[in-house]
This record gives structure tokens, C-alpha cells and sequence, in this order.
């Protein structure tokens, strides 16, 4: 593979994984984060906001992930290729 088809597959490689992350982030894991949220408001314990955990996790899901990619699956596609 040249070093541009690889480094590509690295990066949708990473962008499809991170996409999974943010489904099964937003479907599983923050209704229970809200929830909780909003059940320790009553005692003021809440800590950080679900929505800036949400915003963390889109950063690291669709620009994370995808630089992960590029930088560590893009040489591992182009290793196996044979170049």
C-alpha cells in the first residue's frame, strides 16, 4: 500500500471506532450519568455536569480518535502491505 491509502485507512479505521465509542456513549453510559446527575442535586454532590463530560467525549471521539489512526494504524497498515 502507499503511505497515502494507508494513512487514510488509519484514519476512517479511527473515525468508524471512535463513532462506535459515541453511540455506546450516548445510548448506554450517559442516561445513567444524567440520572445520577440529577439524583445528587438533592444532596448539592453532582460534581461536573453531564454535558461537559458529553463535550470531553466528542473531542477525544472525533478528533482523538481519528489522529490515533492516522498515527498508529496508518504505519501498522502500511507494515503489513509490505512496504
Amino acid at each position: 500500500m502507499t503511505a497515502f491509502v494507508s494513512s487514510a485507512a488509519g484514519v476512517l479505521t479511527g473515525l468508524v471506532l471512535g463513532l462506535l465509542s459515541r453511540v455506546f456513549f450516548e445510548t448506554q453510559i450517559y442516561p445513567r450519568l444524567s440520572a445520577r446527575h440529577e439524583a445528587a442535586k438533592v444532596t448539592m454532590s453532582q460534581g461536573i455536569p453531564p454535558s461537559q463530560i458529553s463535550i470531553f467525549v466528542q473531542l477525544v471521539t472525533l478528533i482523538g480518535f481519528p489522529l490515533a489512526g492516522y498515527f498508529v494504524l496508518g504505519p501498522l497498515f502500511r507494515a503489513l502491505g509490505g512496504q
